[in-house]
């Protein structure tokens, strides 16, 4: 049906449609698009962080060996990309309408970039006020454990500011003598309960909020994510169980189900604010699946505590996610509240809880979230380059330079001397094959070697001399000054390219890496199979190899390695 086939939106409807729910943005550094939804199909395109298309109901129901699958356009081809690349753009505002959240970040590959020593881990650190909350980082005795304390408790932050449009910097969380976090200043008259919780377990940080029903939260792993303990040892969990329970795991899937059930468990009590000192063979927690049509594996809890049902009273929904993590949010009335001390519940203005909003948003949506999304937007900018001078204080120095290098940057790209007679003229090349170790090379038109890029960012012209260096977002000249960046747009669909000086010089649309020039036209695009196409479709040169993942870094190279390649009438 038309209603349900994915639109690629231009930058213009995009901007109509920001606010729209529907609007779905890649949130990772890439998304690769296959052509059927099969993992094994040929891959059309990889788009890069940003790009985005209006996804429909029907869009987001592939399901590929117990892999979500959406649909994705791409210019006129359309295939498939994951799930769990995707959200919506709109995930903010979502959750400042509703005070609701559900995030998850997977924290696998995060490392900051020089460890605890480098401008990163100390700008993120230094994010969180509370000295106690600094110490309980610091108790962790594995370093990867430090790196998720520290995410759980940006997460708790972040979470207060979005949800209830709070400036990051007044957000005062404190804990009850459960351990518990809480917001100190409590929600507001339209989320009068408003109250959250972190859980974090092999991959995956995981937060939840809620406006007005008291909410916890877990993440379950499975051994192969975990340090030891759990699945390859149930009998040494038997006493946690009911007999209910423990009769319950006896199949085949036993080690899933008892995620399931552990994670449960942790999230109920989580909620109370007890914590462990909940005795878990308290809670008979009786879990069936949940018909789902988008391809998740939704399951719900019923719990029965000390013989009593209190399924009238609490919600639990648990999802097994793709990489056998389970997650697990549970809601209560406000009665049920552990808190010896009573700040909490003394932010707790609403006693009494609907059906309707036990059951409201039961099974949301979990929004992938990176690091730099827990940034406050004012700082982003300043955690980026933290980032980036961590990155380059490892790089090592760049080779010198001999006095004739070509100035990156500079008007019209040239060789000097001018090449021998017998040598193809054009472009002026001295070496006619790009090195056999470069990640991609730039041919010019008439096919002839121009220059490559390294692995490590360096770019080198077609005599061996460097030009610059490259990042995703920035390009460096040959002495490593600053030369230019890349900068979201308003829309979130463009990228506005600004140099040294912060002037805005041109715009990469990331729908089929065109670079704009400020009144509107068209300087060039690359097309998929890496041709750079003039503005009267002409052949300017040829990126060799290319993907939708590189345009960033290719559209750096000639904004401010390269310009003269633009220059259609050389």
């Amino acid at each position: 049906m038309a209603a349900h086939v994915t639109q690629q939106l231009s930058s213009a409807s995009l901007e109509d449609a920001c606010d729209d729910d529907d609007v779905y943005e890649v949130c990772t550094h890439v998304a690769i698009v296959r052509k059927t939804p099969e993992l094994d199909s040929p891959e059309l395109a990889a788009v890069p962080r940003g790009a985005r298309n209006l996804l429909l109901e029907g869009d987001l129901g592939k399901l590929s060996k117990h892999v979500r699958r959406v649909r994705w356009r791409v210019g006129r081809d359309e295939g498939f990309v994951s799930r769990r690349c995707v959200r919506p753009v709109s995930w903010k505002s979502i959750c400042r309408r509703t005070g609701r959240a559900r995030w998850r970040l997977d924290v696998s590959d995060w490392r900051p970039v020089r460890g605890e020593q480098g401008r990163e881990w100390a700008f993120l650190m230094d994010l969180i006020p509370e000295p106690s909350e600094k110490e309980r980082i610091g108790r962790f005795h594995h370093a990867s454990d430090r790196y998720k304390a520290l995410v759980s408790r940006l997460c708790a932050r972040r979470v207060c500011a979005v949800c209830l449009g709070l400036e990051d910097a007044t957000v005062e969380v404190g804990r009850t003598k459960g351990k518990k976090p809480f917001l100190l200043q409590g929600g507001s008259d339209e989320k009068p309960n408003f109250n959250f919780n972190v859980s974090h377990d092999g991959r995956h940080v995981v937060v939840c909020a809620e406006p007005r029903t008291v909410v916890g939260v877990d993440v379950c792993a499975p051994d192969s994510e975990r340090k030891g303990g759990g699945e390859h040892d149930l009998e040494a969990m038997k006493d946690m169980l009911t007999a209910r329970e423990w009769a319950w795991l006896n199949t085949e899937d036993r080690a899933e189900r008892f995620r399931l059930l552990w994670s449960g468990k942790e999230a109920f009590a989580k909620a109370r604010g007890d914590g462990l000192g909940f005795e878990f063979k308290r809670l008979d927690l009786v879990i069936t699946q949940v018909k789902c049509k988008d391809g998740r594996r939704l399951f719900e809890g019923k719990p029965i505590v000390d013989g009593v049902s209190l399924e009238k009273e609490w919600r639990l929904s648990l999802e097994i996610f793709e990489d056998g993590h389970v997650f697990a949010s549970a809601r209560g009335p406000v009665h049920a509240v552990v808190d010896a001390h009573g700040l909490f519940k003394a932010t707790l203005r609403k006693q009494s809880i609907t059906s309707e909003e036990l059951d409201a948003d039961l099974h949301l949506e979990w929004t992938p979230l990176s690091i730099a999304d827990l940034v406050p937007d004012e700082q982003r900018k300043a955690y980026l380059r933290c980032v980036d001078d961590d990155e380059r204080s490892l790089a090592p120095p760049p080779p010198a330079l001999s006095p004739d290098s070509t100035t990156p940057g500079s008007v019209r790209y040239q060789t000097s001397p001018p090449p021998p007679g017998d040598v193809k003229k054009g472009s002026g090349v001295y070496v006619s094959e790009a090195p056999m170790d470069c990640q991609w090379a730039v041919y010019g038109r008439d096919d002839d070697y121009r220059s490559s890029c390294a692995k490590d960012g360096c770019v080198t012209n077609n005599r061996g001399m460097i030009l610059g260096y490259l990042t995703e977002t920035q390009a460096g000249s040959a002495s490593e000054e600053f030369l230019g960046e890349l900068e979201p747009d308003a829309t979130g669909s463009a990228l506005n390219a600004l140099d040294g000086q912060d002037t805005h010089i041109c715009t990469l649309h990331l729908d089929g890496c065109r670079l704009v020039s400020l009144e509107g036209s068209t300087l060039c695009e690359v097309d998929r199979s890496g041709r750079i196409l003039g503005p009267r479709s002409q052949v300017l040169g040829e990126v060799r190899p290319f993907s939708y993942a590189m345009q960033r870094e290719v559209a750096l190279y000639l904004c401010f390695l390269d310009p003269g390649l633009l220059d259609s009438q050389v």
